[in-house]
C-alpha cells in the first residue's frame, strides 16, 4: 500500500482496492450502485454516506468498524468543519472530532 496521506485514509485505500482490481471508475459505480462521479468523488477525499459504507465494505470484503475508523479519522484531521460534511450528519448524536 502506498503511503496514506492524513485525511484521505479512505479515499487511498478505496482508489487502491479499484486500482487492485483492475477495472475503472465506471465500472465499479455500476457495481455499487453509484454514479462514476460518486467513485470519483471518494477517490479525491469526499466522504461516503454510511449507506454507502456498507455497500463498499461489502464489495470489497472490508471490516465496517475498521473503515468507520478510517473515515472517522479522516473527519477529524479536517477539522470541526468536515462534520457538517460528513457521513455522520443524520445520526441523532454528535461525532467527537
Amino acid at each position: 500500500m502506498s503511503q496514506v496521506v492524513i485525511g484521505r485514509r479512505f479515499a487511498t485505500r478505496f482508489r487502491e482496492a479499484r486500482d487492485g482490481l483492475g477495472i475503472g471508475r465506471e465500472k465499479l459505480a455500476f457495481k455499487l450502485g453509484v454514479s462514476s462521479g460518486t467513485v470519483e468523488n471518494w477517490e479525491t477525499g469526499k466522504l461516503p454516506s454510511l449507506p454507502n459504507i456498507r455497500t463498499v465494505c461489502e464489495f470489497f470484503g472490508w471490516d465496517e468498524l475498521e473503515t468507520v475508523g478510517w473515515v472517522l479519522a479522516d473527519m477529524a484531521d479536517r477539522g470541526p468543519s468536515a462534520r457538517s460534511q460528513g457521513p455522520f450528519l443524520s445520526l441523532p448524536y454528535e461525532v467527537a472530532a
